[in-house]
């Protein structure tokens, strides 16, 4: 599924990379998650091991336009 979406290709020994379209997501996804958990360290007085699980699996959960949101505010505010 990831190759089909295009996160993924295989190279010309037919081994698998991340290809730019993935990175970008990737990217994308990691400068949110990000955001999320210093806020959890931060306000709410978590450590960051727990603060980066739960800061992962919000960021999994949310839809794309809300990421899309999140990246376009931390662009905004020079955070990315």
């Amino acid at each position: 599924r990831l190759e089909k979406s295009g996160y993924v290709k295989r190279t010309e020994n037919n081994k698998i990379c991340v290809s730019e379209k993935g990175a970008l997501t990737l990217s994308e996804y990691t400068a949110c998650m990000s955001v999320i958990q210093q806020s959890l360290e931060k306000y709410c007085n978590l450590s960051p091991a727990i603060a980066y699980k739960d800061a992962l699996n919000t960021i999994c959960a949310l839809g794309d336009e809300c990421r899309r949101a999140i990246l376009g505010y931390l662009k905004e505010k020079g955070q990315v």
